[in-house]
């Protein structure tokens, strides 16, 4: 297996790998599907309120997260720099 910083989850042969909690549970209802069909896996995420399945190629990332992340570095550097304007 190599690595991939995207998918939420993966197969490579028997072995099979999520990035997190979250993302097993999508792992869980991608092998449900495999071994009983799409039928019972959208039962089985019905009842356990999931969202129906993300595809494993899905990538991490979050357009919500990104852009409060931007805006956390944005406001750490203007500190950064009143600090430094400050001590001169």
């Amino acid at each position: 297996m190599t690595f991939d910083p995207d998918p939420i989850f993966l197969r490579a042969g028997k072995v099979y790998s999520s990035a997190g909690v979250t993302a097993g549970m999508d792992l869980a209802l991608a092998m449900v599907e495999e071994d009983h069909g799409g039928t019972l896996a959208r039962a089985v995420a019905r009842q356990l309120v999931l969202f129906l399945q993300r595809p494993g190629g899905q990538s991490q990332f979050s357009a919500q997260l990104g852009r409060h992340l931007a805006l956390t570095v944005t406001r750490a550097g203007h500190a950064v720099a009143c600090e430094l304007a400050l001590r001169a």
